[in-house]
């Protein structure tokens, strides 16, 4: 089984930024769903991993759709396989970009940048963080950390 992610908009000024996946089984594409179907934020930058077999989705939320308010942007996750949507409380804010992956023994791994400055979302200014996830069923808990080098030296993308 395979999935695929996509962006779904009405258009940029209407702020439906939604997504959608298929999953591709015996030969064909299955229909589109969308990810959230309850959501009314604005849902970007997917990222999707398998654990344990299942795909695992992780995306930047912008709960008041205002885009150019970096606060609002939190990492959300959802299996897609019907499971519910979270938007861990143990995972920072101001939120730039996320990605996943799942390590060799089965653990959720999120690698994701934060916006220092909440008006300069766009800066070379953006550190890194790590998280390690611990799952049970379609619930994981997450230990976030900033990443540094080995002289304590915080790292940053440009």
């Amino acid at each position: 089984m395979g999935a695929s992610l996509h962006v779904r908009t009405t258009g940029p000024n209407a702020r439906q930024i939604r997504l959608v996946y298929a999953t591709y089984q015996a030969g064909s594409w299955t229909q589109p769903q969308l990810v959230d179907p309850a959501s009314t934020s604005v849902d970007i930058l997917p990222s999707v991993a398998y654990l344990n077999g299942a795909p695992l989705v992780a995306w930047v939320r912008d709960s008041d759709t205002d885009l150019n308010d970096v606060t609002s942007r939190r990492i959300a996750l959802a299996f897609l396989d019907g499971g519910p949507v979270s938007v861990p409380g143990d995972l920072p804010g101001s939120i730039a970009e996320v990605a996943l992956a799942v390590d060799g023994n089965g653990i959720p791994l999120l690698a994701f940048t934060r916006a220092q400055d909440s008006t300069l979302l766009m800066s070379n200014q953006r550190p890194l963080w790590f998280a390690k996830g611990t799952c049970a069923g379609t619930s994981c808990t997450w230990a976030p950390q900033q990443v540094s080098d080995p002289y304590g030296c915080l790292l940053y993308t440009s």
